[in-house]
């Protein structure tokens, strides 16, 4: 499960390859499907502000990041809801600010600053009892995920943050004209 972020105006700097046209994603042919993958890919990249996806893992870290660096910006609703797929609306307004502070944060080093010490936190994350232990005791195996350790990574060290990530948002939502997170 992930966020699907899709843009309410999106700037359209190249149209749709033909082959997007023609067909549905739903019912490509099989002969043409790596070359309708490809073609969307590259439609996708070329207009960054009509979609943008995060799985759980990536969202979170990256959320609590444009939430703390834009809660001037963000009303609570929206830093609430965000972090939910509800079809939370982000105006055009709000959405190219946003956008505007991640990249001048990019550009003056901050962020790779806050992706550093982020990173430092994660290192510093201790090991947590394993949870699930418990289970295996009941079937005479050995655990499989702390193979029998009785300790894991800690969760948190499942939540990465990256500059390319963020900065890949900012140009989303630059160019979204406002996004529903969903």
């Amino acid at each position: 499960m992930g966020f699907d972020l899709h843009g309410i105006a999106p700037e359209i700097n190249e149209q749709e390859a033909e082959i997007l046209t023609k067909h549905s994603w739903a019912n490509v042919p099989a002969d043409v499907k790596k070359e309708y993958w490809a073609a969307s890919d590259k439609h996708e990249k070329a207009n960054p502000g009509i979609y943008f996806r995060n799985n759980n893992w990536w969202w979170r870290p990256l959320w609590t990041y444009v939430t703390t660096l834009c809660s001037d910006i963000l009303s609570s609703k929206d830093i609430e809801k965000g972090g939910w797929n509800n079809n939370q609306t982000i105006s055009k307004t709000k959405a190219v600010k946003i956008a505007k502070r991640i990249l001048r944060e990019a550009t003056n080093g901050t962020l790779d600053k806050y992706a550093q010490d982020y990173k430092a936190m994660l290192a510093a994350c201790k090991k947590e009892k394993c949870d699930h232990c418990k289970d295996a005791s009941k079937t005479d195996k050995t655990c499989l995920y702390c193979k029998g350790t009785k300790e894991r990574e800690s969760w948190a060290k499942s939540y990465p943050f990256s500059v390319e990530n963020a900065v890949d948002f900012a140009n989303f939502a630059r160019e979204s004209g406002g996004f529903s997170i969903s």
